[in-house]
């Protein structure tokens, strides 16, 4: 599953219509199940760069307040961007979804793994902290893999063990 971002297609307009994706299930504000996992995907970031930007602090958490309910059954979230410090440095400046952060850290049952890009130069693991998630937090992988093709090797793709959350960094 993925979810667009970046330059990835105009924002839908009153449709929910999302780019495709060749090879891959696009989650475009909703949820699909892949191999028996609930996985949710937004494109949305705070302004910053690109498309899919939500304007203000407001429409951000009316976004992730209505997406991510505390009630909420998710497995996989998927978003485009990063919350809010962590995995979303930006020469030096935390530029990553306060009101995402809220969202997430607010659900009675936390994802068993977050995954994001974004911000190119946080690639890597994260932890994000939730007291109701195994060892208090979320495991965040920031996988921009831009700087891969810069010879930067720790910027290579992670394995993740579902259930457990086990994380093999690259070699």
């Amino acid at each position: 599953a993925a979810a667009p971002g970046g330059g990835d297609g105009e924002p839908p307009a009153a449709s929910d219509t999302c780019i495709g994706l060749r090879g891959a299930t696009v989650v475009c504000d909703s949820a699909v199940e892949v191999a028996g996992y609930r996985v949710v995907g937004s494109p949305w970031t705070p302004a910053f760069y690109g498309q899919w930007q939500l304007e203000s602090e407001a429409e951000a958490k009316a976004h992730w307040d209505a997406l991510l309910p505390p009630h909420a059954h998710v497995d996989i979230l998927i978003t485009h961007g990063p919350p809010a410090g962590y995995g979303d440095a930006a020469s030096g400046v935390h530029v990553g979804d306060a009101a995402l952060l809220a969202a997430v850290q607010a659900m009675e049952t936390p994802p068993l793994l977050w995954v994001c890009g974004h911000i190119h130069k946080s690639y890597g693991v994260h932890h994000v902290p939730h007291a109701r998630a195994p060892h208090g937090a979320i495991p965040l992988v920031n996988a921009a893999v831009q700087y891969l093709a810069h010879g930067d090797k720790c910027a290579a793709p992670r394995t993740v063990d579902l259930p457990s959350g086990a994380i093999t960094e690259p070699s």
